[in-house]
């Protein structure tokens, strides 16, 4: 029997990092995301055989799992196999279902819409298609396995844009008039989001200031009307985070000469920012690549 799975990818527009520590955020859904192919009573019993595709339908990941002890048999990278060994025990130990399904032998084949480099969530789309195959809790996989604040769960099991707070999210009609005037800009640099909290996780718990001045930030984006509006926002948002963390903004590093704001997005550094743009499209588009960063997609091409 064959049963598909699917989840979104996520953008965080405001909060990172200190959306760890429970500020309000703002998060965006995409359009991209990840697939998950179930075929049930495959190959040996109790064995999992694994495999892993690019948008480009290029074999990247393939493994075979022996339950119940969840030994790796083969494996084409043992890294990505022991993070997933410790997602497939997990889920193991709280899901009858799956184990009814490794018994008469499983094949999986994950599919990602999109460039494994871009940061859109390959890993939280997994572990939400993982939990919908499996009915585990999604969030408990995550701090199981790989940690974080929980907003990418909740974006790959939402279909709209949301305010995330500590596991729990409101929808919200995310769509400002202005929207023509947002891009998102790939810099090339796919960041891990594990090393980037580790390096936020060294200063503590952020202060309830800086918590409490992020979430008032995080609403006032949610309800501008005008870009000017959401512009000054979004200058406050990098100010606070710069400042905390002690690194120079993406504007000031990359895009010093840019008619707009740039804000970074995720782990700084690296992944998309946020370009917000008065200025027509193509003289924006040929702004970026006459930088070297040719990958620029408005807002309609990323966001759901």
């Amino acid at each position: 029997m064959n049963r598909f799975f699917s989840a979104h990818g996520k953008l965080l527009l405001s909060g990172e990092y200190v959306v760890l520590d429970g500020a309000l955020a703002l998060a965006l859904p995409t359009r991209y995301g990840q697939h998950l192919a179930l075929h049930t009573a495959y190959g040996q019993p109790g064995q999992l055989h694994w495999k892993s595709y690019t948008a480009t339908n290029d074999c990247w990941f393939e493994a075979l799992f022996e339950f119940p002890a969840g030994r790796i048999l083969q494996s084409s990278d043992p890294t990505v196999a022991n993070t997933l060994q410790r997602m497939l025990l997990f889920v193991q130990d709280h899901s009858p279902a799956f184990v009814s399904d490794i018994q008469a032998g499983a094949r999986v084949t994950t599919y990602l819409d999109f460039p494994e480099n871009w940061g859109l969530g390959s890993s939280s789309t997994l572990i939400s298609c993982l939990s919908q195959w499996t009915g585990t809790n999604a969030y408990e996989l995550l701090a199981a396995s790989l940690g974080g604040s929980g907003y990418d769960i909740a974006c790959a099991q939402t279909s709209g844009p949301i305010l995330y707070q500590n596991r729990q999210f409101v929808h919200l009609p995310f769509r400002p008039p202005f929207h023509p005037n947002l891009y998102f800009v790939f810099l090339g640099k796919k960041q891990n989001s594990r090393e980037g909290i580790a390096r936020y996780r060294e200063k503590g718990k952020a202060p309830t200031a800086l918590l409490d001045a992020i979430s008032r930030i995080s609403l006032t984006l949610s309800t501008c009307s005008t870009q000017s509006c959401f512009d000054e926002a979004l200058i406050q948002h990098e100010q606070l985070i710069s400042h905390y963390l002690d690194l120079p903004r993406a504007q000031a590093l990359h895009f010093p000469d840019f008619k707009g704001t740039i804000k970074s997005l995720g782990a700084w550094g690296g992944d998309f920012v946020l370009a917000s743009s008065q200025l027509p499209p193509e003289p924006t588009r040929n702004y970026f690549s006459r930088k070297g960063y040719p990958i620029v997609l408005d807002y309609a091409q990323l966001c759901r």
